[in-house]
């Protein structure tokens, strides 16, 4: 006697479709899911801090100028600013160090008189508030102090006739210290010209005591 074999049912083409239909899912509608997948994922993180961009502000600097008088092996020390060794040199100071600065006594006198020069660093603004707005040919400059006593008789005679009368004594100064020195690059047509258009700032000569010396040395 045959055994009955049950075989599982299988539905027709059609029947197959529908139920595939019922289990698929549209391209849009997967996206969708996808989508408020990662809005639910996105709202259960925690807020992320705003990125901080830290910004530098560069400092910024004075240079200074000394054009005042140093003996040999000696130096000058400028409270806030620094230590100058040798005439002619520049400091490089931050601007507010510098300007707290101004406010030490040996600073702001020789600032006065014109021995510290501010090369660069300052707005017109602050030159001027500060009483450093200087003139054009008014003070001597790094090179031309360093120079000076090189130059021929009508350079130097220009331009110390367009000199303040602090920067007028300090070349004064500059020949009587290299008189003493015995500095040949001070000879009697320099020191004799000069002395002469000195005299419109200082009416006996600013040059009057390095002539008597150069006279007392010829009567020798």
């Amino acid at each position: 006697m045959a055994e009955n074999i049950k075989t599982p049912k299988v539905g027709t083409e059609t029947e197959n479709k529908k139920e595939a239909k019922k289990i698929s899912m549209t391209e849009e509608e997967f996206n969708e899911a996808v989508k408020l997948a990662v809005e639910r994922a996105m709202a259960t993180m925690p807020a992320m801090q705003p990125q901080q961009i830290l910004q530098v502000t560069k400092e910024e600097y004075v240079t200074i100028l000394f054009l005042g008088v140093i003996a040999a092996k000696t130096s000058v020390v400028l409270p806030k600013w620094g230590v100058i060794s040798l005439a002619g040199n520049t400091l490089d100071i931050p601007k507010k160090e510098f300007i707290q600065g101004l406010g030490v006594p040996v600073n702001n006198a020789l600032i006065r008189k014109r021995q510290i020069i501010v090369v660069d660093g300052l707005t017109a603004a602050e030159r001027k508030r500060y009483g450093v707005d200087y003139k054009d040919g008014e003070l001597l400059n790094q090179g031309n102090f360093i120079s000076l006593l090189d130059y021929p008789t009508d350079k130097v005679c220009e331009i110390f006739s367009k000199l303040c009368p602090e920067h007028k004594h300090l070349v004064g100064q500059m020949f009587y210290d290299a008189f003493l020195n015995n500095d040949g690059r001070v000879t009697l047509e320099k020191v004799k010209a000069l002395n002469e258009i000195s005299k419109v700032t200082e009416p006996k000569g600013m040059f009057t005591t390095v002539l008597e010396g150069i006279a007392e040395r010829i009567a020798q």
